[in-house]
């Protein structure tokens, strides 16, 4: 029985492992090539970045024995599909709502109680932002290891250390800026959530179409962040933070517009608008 046990934790142990390496390569790495200072300004978003964290990791522990009960059970292919679309839909609408009121604060306290540290405000949104990604892979990756797919799950996490490794290598060799290090962190997780993703699909043995609806619904809710970002990045390049109150009614507008948009994306995904938009894309794709 022991033995047993062992087999069977094995992978899990890995996966662990892999995702502890893919979280923590880019600081890593920062630290032994360009050493603790800089390290020190990259990492400023760290604590709202392991804040967010809490959420798809304790979601993920509830979803392995809910996925496990489904394999036992031998449901059908459909009601596993609606099933991890259920909790991916939930969880990429609440992290992009969650993500975007972090990035909305971020700034201004940086620059207001850590002013030392403000280099680290654009590497730091894009990391915040890379919470989204993990959320959204949990309900799949999950569902793979509660059937047994070990072998895609790891594959595709050490693919992901693989890139984040030798594009950050890169990104330092050549002396860009730190915030491109956090651009490498992000492609690896997006890597990752998408990869897996097709997995699951092709697993699923789901249509093409039926594809394109539910990868849709899932990706679209970061679109409110990336707006965000960049509303956020024009809005305080001339300077707006000179004014506290200039910069809080800025941050609130942004906010606000970002949250209509997470709240119109959020509406339309119930009502299976995404679905025809879905249809859309592959009419014109095939």
């Amino acid at each position: 029985v022991l033995f047993d046990l062992i087999i069977t934790g094995l992978p899990l142990m890995a996966n662990g492992f892999l995702i502890t390496v893919s979280s923590t390569v880019d600081r890593f790495m920062i630290s032994f090539l360009l050493g603790t200072s800089t390290l020190g300004v990259y990492s400023v978003a760290n604590i709202g970045v392991n804040v967010l964290r809490i959420i798809p990791v304790s979601i993920a522990q509830m979803l392995v024995v809910r996925f496990s009960e489904m394999a036992g059970k031998e449901s059908s292919n459909d009601a596993i599909a609606d099933s991890i679309d259920k909790y991916t839909s939930a969880l990429s609408c609440l992290s992009s709502f969650l993500i975007s009121a972090v990035i909305s604060v971020f700034p201004l306290l940086i620059v207001f109680l850590l002013p030392k540290f403000v280099e680290g405000i654009p590497a730091g949104r894009i990391l915040i932002a890379d919470i989204f990604f993990l959320s959204i892979s949990v309900p799949v990756t999950n569902w793979s290891i509660s059937i047994g797919n070990y072998k895609s799950v790891l594959t595709l996490r050490l693919i992901t250390v693989l890139v984040e490794f030798s594009s950050i290598y890169l990104v330092i060799y050549s002396g860009a800026e730190i915030q491109y290090i956090a651009i490498c962190v992000i492609t690896g997780s997006a890597i990752y959530a998408s990869s897996i993703w097709i997995v699951a699909i092709k697993t699923l043995k789901l249509s093409f179409e039926e594809s394109c609806r539910r990868l849709t619904k899932t990706f679209l809710p970061f679109f409110p962040i990336i707006v965000m970002m960049f509303m956020q990045f024009f809005a305080f390049k001339d300077g707006y933070f000179d004014s506290p109150s200039k910069a809080i009614l800025v941050s609130t507008l942004i906010f606000t517009i970002t949250n209509i948009l997470i709240a119109i994306i959020t509406f339309l995904t119930n009502k299976k608008i995404f679905g025809y938009l879905g249809d859309l894309i592959a009419k014109r794709m095939a």
